[in-house]
């Protein structure tokens, strides 16, 4: 018996299937677990096995397990005085940190930076010069998603509603983002809320990779008076496809989860000259909730005796 293949090329990879018959299939997974957390292998490809730091041992500094929650990390981000995230180039720039793919399947929690656009992805087109590159920005403000396209070349990005938003009662939120369609490059829908919404934001000529959770080093951008920040809180589960999804498909990966589990204050260590010293990421789901966590035992902040200013362990403060 002889099955007929299609074997096409797209995003930089190669990829085959039987005529009629497709079948989405996850090229790339990081779990972001704690297990990985403790054998420092945070953004090592479960499939592949490769490294997007370039080294088979690193772990990326702003990486932080979450306390008494095993299926999911904290990303550069806690309870800081000021209310402004953390903004920190990864140690993973390297070329291999550019990843590809159709669609993007993930779970996440924002952090308490409301007020500043977080990137979730950026999907990067055509090459410009001095870092002004074509890219899409997909971003997490004020619960919802929004889009920024920067143009090759122009500092001035675009700022593009689409109408999703994140439910805040929720610990958790489960997504899925499809990134082109047969017209372009972009965002050309999204899954949230066991629904699958077309948004067709197509705007990139060229589709040349993707980076998860902020920007290609030096590669920031600024909207008004905010840069745009790095994400900052919780991730989980993060996989690529060789393929766009259906809503069938995104429902069967995702509905899995219960993103209403664990409400409250997440938690994480860090220790410090065998000081143990808790930080918080908030999660405002009433009004108890949105009351400022206690202080260590001791009663000291981190801002005074002892105990650093609260920054990462590379000591950049953003």
């Amino acid at each position: 018996m002889s099955i007929l293949l299609k074997i096409y090329a797209h995003n930089g990879a190669l990829y085959y299937r039987p005529l009629k018959i497709i079948t989405p299939e996850p090229i790339n997974y990081f779990p972001f677990t704690a297990a990985q957390y403790d054998t420092n292998h945070i953004w090592t490809d479960q499939i592949s096995g490769r490294s997007l730091t370039g080294s088979e041992n690193h772990m990326a500094s702003g990486v932080y397990r979450i306390k008494d929650f095993d299926d999911g990390l904290l990303l550069n981000s806690y309870r800081t005085d000021t209310a402004i995230p953390l903004l920190h180039n990864y140690d993973y720039t390297s070329p291999a940190a550019l990843l590809y793919g159709c669609a993007l399947t993930i779970r996440i929690k924002p952090g308490q930076f409301e007020d500043y656009p977080m990137a979730l992805c950026v999907l990067y087109g055509e090459k410009g010069e001095y870092n002004r590159n074509e890219k899409l920005v997909i971003a997490i403000e004020q619960c919802q998603l929004v889009v920024f396209y920067c143009a090759k070349g122009e500092s001035n990005p675009e700022r593009i509603e689409t109408g999703v938003s994140l439910n805040p009662q929720h610990q958790w939120t489960s997504v899925g983002l499809n990134f082109h369609n047969n017209n372009g490059y972009g965002l050309a829908g999204v899954y949230i809320s066991n629904h699958l919404m077309p948004l067709n934001i197509m705007r990139l000529k060229q589709f040349s990779g993707i980076y998860l959770f902020g920007f290609v080093s030096e590669d920031e951008e600024q909207y008004e008076d905010k840069v745009i920040a790095t994400f900052n809180g919780a991730v989980a589960h993060a996989k690529l496809f060789n393929t766009p999804l259906i809503q069938a498909e995104f429902k069967a990966i995702l509905d899995n989860y219960d993103d209403s589990t664990n409400n409250g204050v997440v938690f994480t260590q860090l220790e410090h000259k065998t000081e143990l010293i808790k930080m918080f990421l908030d999660v405002k789901n009433n009004d108890k909730d949105n009351d400022p966590p206690p202080p260590p035992p001791d009663g000291n902040t981190g801002n005074s005796g002892t105990f650093p200013p609260l920054q990462p362990p590379g000591g950049s403060k953003g």
